[in-house]
């Protein structure tokens, strides 16, 4: 999946041929309703002229990743793979949930450390998932808070700035010694999404972060960076196989 920058060229195009009845409809096993429309010829080429600046890998960077290497290694001449594209202004973020599983944890410890230079108080668990940066949903041993980081310990960049590099930086490395997140055993990841419920884990600390944005994601990528690992999770998501082209076996 690949995101644009808005486009108002791009969405007067496709807002005219979707008046029309869609070529393709279906409900899936989800529930959800698709609808396809074909857009074909000079009305193609015109809006795959306003994608040739840049576009915003959203989902499937490995895959990305590896088609790019073996196109490379085979010396494919014009390398192309099927993607979908989004506005950036009809992407949604949710985040990842940070699950610690370690029993040894001394949660008393932990809620004294986190108070010296943050502010941790007490709340429903109605109330636990953030509403604002900065801000995140903290469950320690069946207790639910809302932590707020101290401002003075924000950097200014956007990149170090960003909720999850917040709580690496400031909780679970100092306070849990999780200085890889992409390699630590005891650290879990949660998608907060519809259903996520059913894949949540017994864990002795939970942290639910404030998601980034859209303009956050691309301003990172527009500075040569990379999001940090589980730190985005867009909708919409396109079902797997939606579009499948048939090769040619012969």
């Amino acid at each position: 999946a690949l995101a644009y920058r808005e486009n108002h060229i791009v969405s007067r195009a496709i807002a005219a041929r979707v008046s029309s009845e869609a070529d393709y409809s279906f409900d899936a096993a989800d529930g959800s309703k698709h609808h396809m429309w074909k857009i074909e010829g000079d009305a193609a080429a015109n809006i795959c002229q306003q994608f040739r600046d840049e576009l915003y890998i959203t989902d499937g960077h490995h895959r990305l990743a590896a088609a790019s290497h073996v196109a490379a290694k085979e010396g494919r001449l014009d390398p192309h793979l099927p993607a979908g594209l989004f506005s950036s202004g009809e992407l949604h973020l949710r985040s990842f949930a940070r699950c610690v599983v370690d029993p040894g944890i001394n949660t008393r410890e932990i809620i004294a450390r986190i108070r010296e230079d943050h502010v941790l108080e007490p709340i429903s668990r109605l109330e636990i998932r953030p509403t604002e940066r900065f801000e995140f949903g903290v469950e320690l041993e069946g207790e639910t808070y809302r932590l707020r980081i101290a401002p003075r310990l924000i950097p200014d960049d956007v990149y170090h700035s960003l909720d999850v590099n917040l709580l690496q930086d400031l909780i679970l490395d100092p306070l849990f010694g999780i200085t890889n997140p992409r390699n630590d055993p005891r650290l879990r990841f949660i998608a907060d999404q519809p259903g996520a419920e059913e894949d949540q884990i017994p864990c002795q600390a939970w942290f639910l972060p404030y998601p980034a944005s859209v303009a956050d994601v691309m301003t990172v990528a527009d500075s040569g960076l990379a999001m940090p690992p589980k730190s985005t999770l867009f909708t919409p998501k396109l079902p797997s196989g939606l579009v499948i082209r048939e090769l040619d076996k012969t």
